[in-house]
Formats: structure tokens, sequence, C-alpha cells
């Protein structure tokens, strides 16, 4: 079966297993609204795409992702110093808080401040759970 090329909507729930073996469900659609998108078309994390395009209507399956089919592998060389004048005055900027930016391609995203220096802040703009293996539950509610 190949379900690329087809809107496919689906609930899901997503969640890792942190440092003190702990679940940290980090995600649901089960109460809430389900979530629609083309597949095969990037919309979302390629393990997803990947396991919905061979699922069944009405199939729920639990498929665990490494980081390269999650939210990536974490790259040092996205952590970045910024100088302070470059930044919004105020008390947004906090140690472990996170500050929104656009890409240079102008891509939103969002960077974790991890330090801050007399002039400079030191940003992590990996996504959050980059190098991380991710698991989902996956429902097929819907295919078009």
């Amino acid at each position: 079966m190949d379900n690329r090329g087809k809107r496919a909507t689906i609930n899901c729930e997503g969640w890792f297993i942190d440092n003190q073996g702990d679940r940290i469900v980090f995600d649901s659609t089960f109460e809430k609204e389900p979530v629609t998108f083309e597949v095969g078309a990037g919309q979302v994390i390629p393990g997803i795409e990947e396991a919905v395009a061979n699922m069944a209507v009405g199939q729920t399956a639990e498929f665990t992702f490494p980081p390269e089919k999650a939210f990536g592998a974490y790259d040092e060389d996205r952590r970045e110093t910024v100088p302070m004048a470059n930044l919004p005055a105020g008390d947004m900027i906090k140690v472990g808080g996170f500050l929104p930016f656009v890409t240079e391609e102008g891509k939103p995203g969002i960077g974790q401040v991890l330090k801050i220096m007399d002039e400079d802040v030191l940003f992590d703009f990996n996504h959050p759970f980059a190098g991380k293996t991710i698991t989902y539950r996956i429902q097929l509610l819907d295919l078009q």
C-alpha cells in the first residue's frame, strides 16, 4: 500500500524517555483536533510520513523513530552567540527560556537561551527534541 500524495487525517501521541527513564508525552491529538496533511509533502516529521504511507484507515500502531526520522540529530554548530544589542530588551531573555526568531531563509524558529554573558547571549537553535529517539502512537482516521 502506498498512501503518498493522499491527504491523511490522523490522531497521534508523541513521547520520549528522559534520562530518568520517565515517559515524557509532548503532544497528543487524541483529545483535540486531529492532524491533516498530504503524505509525502514534508509537512510532518519523516517517520510519521513513512508510517502513514503504509497504514490502512482505522489502523492504530506505535512507531519508534531515531532522531534522523524525527526532529534531527543534535548539531553543536547550531549553538550560536548573539550580541545582546541585537535582541529585544526586557524580561524575555532568561537562561532556559525560549526566544522566537526567523532564519535567513525566512522560516520561523525558536532558540533556547543557554547562557547570558556581559554583552552576548549563547543560544541553542536546535529543535528542543533534536537528538532524541521519539515514539508515536498513530491512528489513521481518513485518507482522501
